[in-house]
Formats: structure tokens, sequence, C-alpha cells
């Protein structure tokens, strides 16, 4: 006969092995089924992830382009400023002409020397160096000079040089107003841009 003590360690034993037997199914399941599941959605999680960041890397450029091509609206009609700030290479007589032009509404006489000698040159343009020599009255030179600063081009005027031809005025007032009609020599060097 069984004694009552070993059916108690029997009993025992089964309800270890019971416990052992669904822990060991437990942990088959977690491994065979949850585990590779578990690695699939945290894969999935990265993939989503990157698509993410790639479709914002996608919409940040076509926002950009978006604004660039804004931009470039807003300052297309200051390129075309730009394009006449700049006098147009192989048209040389067509500067000097404006310039003489600007001479004959001046009523002054003027001598010029366009060195067609590059002193500096880019991508986007060459300097040449301009030299000019005016004479007539004082206040029509001034005109002249006002006119030529005031010319759609750029020219930088870097020497410039004006003297009274005739006698010396002292300073009084009646002298003073006679300076204008005074006879003058102006001479400046500048440097013209040429695209």
């Amino acid at each position: 006969m069984i004694s009552s003590k070993n059916k108690k360690i029997n009993f025992l034993y089964r309800i270890y092995i019971s416990i052992g037997i669904f822990g060991f199914t437990i942990l088959l399941i977690f491994y065979a089924i949850a585990l590779p599941t578990i690695n699939e959605i945290e894969q999935l999680n990265k993939d989503i992830l990157n698509q993410k960041i790639e479709l914002e890397k996608k919409i940040n450029r076509e926002k950009n382009k978006t604004q660039l091509i804004e931009n470039i609206k807003k300052i297309e009609p200051e390129i075309s400023l730009l394009d006449d700030i700049f006098l147009n290479s192989n048209k040389e007589l067509e500067f000097i002409t404006i310039l003489e032009g600007i001479a004959n509404k001046h009523k002054v006489e003027q001598t010029i020397n366009l060195s067609l000698t590059t002193t500096k040159q880019t991508s986007l343009h060459k300097v040449i160096i301009l030299n000019v020599s005016v004479e007539g009255r004082y206040f029509d030179v001034l005109e002249y000079l006002k006119s030529i600063e005031s010319l759609k081009h750029y020219i930088n005027i870097y020497s410039l040089n004006i003297n009274l031809q005739g006698p010396n005025i002292k300073n009084n007032t009646k002298s003073i107003k006679n300076v204008g009609q005074q006879e003058a020599k102006l001479n400046f060097e500048a440097e013209t841009f040429w695209k």
C-alpha cells in the first residue's frame, strides 16, 4: 500500500512536472511565435520610421524648390536692372555715342579715351578703364558730370580733377556768381563694367 507520504510526494512531483511542461510550452510559444513577431514588428517600425524621414526630406525639398521658384520670380525684375548696369561688349561705339550725347546736351567739349585692354575679368564681367577730358563753362561741366553719374550703367569714377581756367576769383558775392560762367576743365578716370 502506498503511504500517504508517497502520495503527497507523487502529487507534488506531478505538479512540478505539470508546471515545468506548462512553462516549457510557454517558452516554446514565445520563442516560436511571439519573438519572431516582435522582431518583425520592430523591423516594420524601423522601416516606417525610415519612410517617414524620407517623406519629410522630400517634402522639405519640394518646399525649398517652391520657395526658390518664388524667390526667383521676385528677383526677375531686378535681374534686368542688373543687366542694364553692365555695358554690352562689342558695343563700345554705342557707349561713346551716349557720352557724346551728354556732352552735346551740356555744351561741353570732351575727349574720350576708352582703353580696350581689360584690367580685371570675372565670369560675369570685365573692367575697362575710361579716361575723359571735358572743357566748358563751370556749371555746364558740373551738369555733364552729374549726367555721367546718373547713367543706368555702372561707372566707377576713381580719379577726378576739375580746374577753373582764367584769373582767380576772390571770395565776394558778385565774383562767386560769375564762377558758373568761367571756363573749367574736368579730367576723370573711371572703371567701366562690360558683360
